[in-house]
């Protein structure tokens, strides 16, 4: 049996397709496990539903002053198993970065919920990403 090129080009152009599909939504699954894993670690403390930090991990990743910020977490989210489950990578060279990435995540969040705005800081709930520029803070004592 012979194949012609137009069935050989059609089928190489679908299976291109279909790896580059996986590898997108792998890719943002990788990014959101991520994101997930920094508030098992920091934020563990409060009480933040898993629809808020999935909200707020779509909000942060389509924001597009993040694009850049994102590359550096796609390149932490290699990592993400070790970075989830042990402490290894907190006393690497790579310290200081991911606790940068760490605090950015945590503080992002943390502007985006009420959590400055009531008296019960423990029961948080995700209000929209927080954008200084369209959303300025609302204390002006702060």
């Amino acid at each position: 049996m012979r194949i012609s090129r137009r069935t050989f080009l059609l089928s190489g152009t679908v299976a291109i397709a279909g790896a580059s599909t996986y590898y997108f939504n792998a890719r943002q699954s990788r990014i959101q496990k991520t994101i997930v894993a920094v508030f098992h670690k920091r934020l563990s403390q409060l009480a933040w539903t898993h629809d808020d930090v999935m909200q707020f991990t779509q909000d942060f990743m389509q924001h597009p002053r993040n694009r850049a910020y994102l590359q550096k977490i796609n390149t932490l989210s290699y990592f993400y198993p070790v970075y989830a489950y042990s402490a290894v990578l907190e006393m690497s060279f790579l310290a200081k970065k991911i606790r940068n990435f760490e605090e950015t995540i945590c503080t992002r969040f943390l502007l985006s919920t009420d959590f400055f705005y009531h008296n019960n800081p423990n029961q948080i709930k995700y209000l929209a990403y927080y954008d200084p520029h369209k959303r300025p803070c609302s204390n002006p004592l702060s």
